[in-house]
């Protein structure tokens, strides 16, 4: 139990690659929740060039396909 709690304090990296940058996000604990993932992401993503409106836009075409998808299902 206490080495578990032990890790939560150690930091969460995210690292990318591309062309000829490296970009490191540093986050100061481990026990991060899906908004700090997905908060994460989108600054990557602006980071490698990457318009803001352009990660906005991914996530508003994806709601819209996994609400379709969610409404299929539910007739099935």
């Amino acid at each position: 139990m206490y080495g578990k709690l032990a890790h939560m304090s150690k930091p969460t990296v995210f690292t990318v690659k591309h062309y000829d940058k490296t970009i490191t996000i540093e986050i100061d604990h481990s026990d991060i929740d899906f908004h700090e993932v997905m908060e994460t992401i989108e600054s990557l993503t602006i980071a490698m060039g990457f318009g803001k409106d352009s990660f906005r836009n991914w996530v508003k075409e994806s709601a819209e396909i996994y609400a379709e998808e969610d409404k299929e299902t539910l007739e099935d």
